[in-house]
């Protein structure tokens, strides 16, 4: 378990719905550069695999449990809520950017930026229809709500600790289109965001399910209510 009473510059929060198979490797990737200096935080989103099993091994690390399968952007809300750095920052539990993605976000916020969110420079080969559909859903966005940001759901994204308490307190989105009202609430406040090129090693396989897609979109639909 984590020592809760010391202070950390750095928190990382990996959410984690059946990685049992990643999660580990993961951790020891992250300790391999950070040591114990960084807050790990795994927030378990209701797993039905050996998950929670797995972190429960691991050594210094602070474990949330959801109740039941909660969606991703509560799960990253809890742990960003929950987290004690100065910086804070979530990716996924397979790390598909590496810590050297990680390091970029960091430095970054370490150079006065409020928040620091990833852009994918070369996607992971992939299939091509779900390329297409990645390229016309961004494009959509951007459109559609009048934001700026290409890559809208690249799974990196860091903020200081008061921004990230801020804007986590204010979401209302708790599946996959919480990154577009993240950064959406972040330009209505008029926050520092600074762009990170990075890149995408490995492709994880889409959880996405046909109903995720159609709340997604009305998410999207939801947040456009809200934010303009």
């Amino acid at each position: 378990m984590l020592n809760i009473t010391k202070n950390f510059e750095l928190s990382i929060i990996l959410p984690a719905y059946n990685q049992e198979k990643l999660l580990k490797e993961s951790i020891e990737k992250i300790k391999g550069v950070f040591a114990d200096t960084v807050e790990l935080i795994i927030v378990d989103d209701g797993s039905t695999d050996n998950t929670l099993e797995v972190v429960k091994e691991l050594l210094n690390v602070k474990i949330i449990i959801n109740p039941h399968n909660m969606g991703k952007g509560y799960s990253v809300k809890k742990g960003m809520l929950s987290a004690k750095g100065k910086y804070r920052i979530f990716t996924d539990a397979d790390l598909p950017y590496g810590v050297k993605g990680i390091k970029k976000i960091f430095e970054k916020l370490k150079n006065n930026y409020d928040i620091a969110i990833g852009q994918r420079i070369n996607p992971y080969p992939q299939n091509p229809t779900r390329l297409f559909c990645h390229k016309i859903f961004n494009f959509f966005v951007r459109k559609y709500l009048k934001i700026p940001f290409k890559d809208t759901q690249c799974g990196l994204k860091g903020f200081k600790a008061n921004v990230a308490e801020e804007v986590f307190k204010n979401l209302t989105i708790n599946g996959f289109a919480f990154d577009i009202e993240l950064l959406c609430f972040a330009l209505k406040k008029g926050y520092k965001i600074c762009i990170v090129e990075v890149e995408q090693l490995k492709h994880n396989v889409s959880t996405i399910t046909l109903k995720d897609l159609f709340k997604i979109f009305n998410d999207v639909r939801k947040i456009k209510k809200i934010y303009t």
